[in-house]
């Protein structure tokens, strides 16, 4: 429980999400200090705050149930293109 909160705590920081990442930071103590009873109730305000954000997040437009109509940054392409194999296989195939 101590590291995913640590890891929660430093991706909510990094996102802006201060309110998540106060709630992870609280949790991570708890289980660093084996207080599996108090980390009950650190739990369950983190899944608040994780709540809050996430209706904020909809709100806005960001999220689930909304898709972008520009690609992904990951995939480098269009939407509904095919990799060719770029200008390298373009020479073999000649």
């Amino acid at each position: 429980m101590h590291a995913a909160a640590h890891a929660l705590k430093g991706s909510a920081a990094a996102f802006g999400a201060d309110a998540v990442a106060a709630a992870a930071q609280a949790l991570e103590k708890l289980g660093h200090a084996g207080a599996p009873e108090s980390a009950k109730a650190g739990r369950a305000q983190l899944e608040r705050e994780f709540d809050r954000l996430r209706a904020t997040l909809r709100a806005e437009g960001i999220g689930r149930g909304r898709r972008s109509a520009r690609p992904s940054p990951a995939s480098g392409r269009r939407a509904g293109k095919k990799k060719t194999g770029g200008a390298k296989a373009s020479r073999r195939r000649r």
